[in-house]
């Protein structure tokens, strides 16, 4: 009847929407494994590249830092080398340097031991040859220290000189005035660093006297005793 048709159509639909669901409940589900299973082989598949990826940064990090530690290293040692080769060199210029000084100084110390020497031995000298001069009457005759006496025709000057210098006085008239002239001579001779200095000096005492007269030049004697030249001279 139709009512069992109907029943039998339904349940006919029914079953194949079941089977259809069914299916397609499978099928989805079996996607969903191998969208689940291609997730996890990219997942894993990526992961296994980050880390060759991370390796090989590493590796190359790694490689990049001993590079830069061996050049830093090698930087190291040559700055190290440059120091110690630097301070070689200084410490040669330094020692040079210091036996150049002491050369120079040691010359200059026998300089100023010969210059000393030197100096003591014309100061000795100077001092001898002083005290000699102070004890030599040639050198205490230092002026002339004539007498006038009067007479009716003549006058008389007297001058104390010494022995050995009596022949270096000269009387000479000028009208009234009778002027006596001495000169004192002094020669030395010395040897100084190879050379020959030799000295001359002439030294020229001179008194006037005044003796009131005109006197006769033509009629001058003259005499030495006991240390005294005497001049005797006519009045003109």
């Amino acid at each position: 009847n139709k009512h069992s048709e109907l029943y039998e159509t339904e349940k006919g639909l029914q079953d194949k929407i079941d089977h259809q669901t069914t299916a397609f409940t499978e099928r989805f589900q079996s996607e969903g494994k191998l969208q689940k299973k291609m997730k996890d082989d990219l997942d894993k598949q990526f992961k296994t590249e980050r880390m060759g990826t991370n390796v090989r940064q590493q590796q190359e990090i790694g490689k990049m830092t001993n590079t830069h530690t061996q050049a830093l290293e090698v930087r190291d040692t040559e700055f190290r080398k440059g120091l110690k080769e630097q301070d070689l060199r200084f410490e040669k210029k330094f020692g040079e340097n210091l036996e150049l000084r002491n050369k120079d100084l040691k010359s200059l110390e026998e300089l100023n031991t010969k210059v000393l020497s030197k100096m003591k031995t014309d100061l000795k000298e100077t001092l001898e040859t002083s005290v000699n001069r102070s004890d030599d009457p040639f050198y205490k005759f230092t002026e002339l220290n004539p007498k006038l006496k009067q007479f009716e025709d003549r006058v008389e000057i007297s001058v104390p000189i010494p022995e050995h210098a009596k022949a270096d006085v000269l009387l000479t008239m000028h009208g009234k005035e009778a002027i006596l002239n001495f000169n004192r001579r002094y020669d030395d001779a010395r040897n100084e660093n190879g050379v020959h200095n030799k000295l001359h000096k002439v030294e020229s005492f001179t008194s006037r006297v005044m003796t009131g007269h005109h006197l006769n030049p033509k009629d001058v004697k003259q005499s030495y005793d006991d240390g005294v030249m005497t001049y005797v001279i006519k009045k003109a």
